[in-house]
């Protein structure tokens, strides 16, 4: 059991596990850098690798190579190609998770975006 006292106060609060106080502002940078619930939209992609909208579709999204996996995604609801402005959207997890695994074959050297 954690005993942790309150500044300025004659309060002391018991833990059943250990714990660590952090700041609100902390909380809030790591929930705006969590993946969980989010929709990436091609330009989201694009920013993750530093590239432009066009250089993901080309490379990627429109790469015969990686239609298998995109068609499986889709199968599975992690992606999806509505109709509208923005033709794919992805679930952020999934996708980055994908975008990890194949990072080593996106030419993402120079400054051609």
């Amino acid at each position: 059991m954690q005993e942790l006292k309150i500044p300025n106060s004659n309060i002391t609060v018991h833990f059943e596990k250990q714990v660590e106080l952090i700041s609100t502002e902390t909380i809030q940078q790591l929930e705006s850098q969590s993946l969980l619930g989010r929709i990436w939209k091609v330009h989201d992609v694009a920013q993750r690798l530093n590239k432009g909208d066009n250089w993901v579709r080309k490379y990627i999204l429109n790469n015969p190579r990686y239609l298998n996996d995109f068609n499986q995604m889709e199968a599975e609801g992690s992606v999806w190609k509505p109709h509208g402005t923005s033709p794919w959207l992805f679930k952020a997890t999934t996708f980055a998770q994908w975008l990890e695994d194949h990072m080593n074959e996106f030419q993402l050297n120079g400054s051609q975006k």
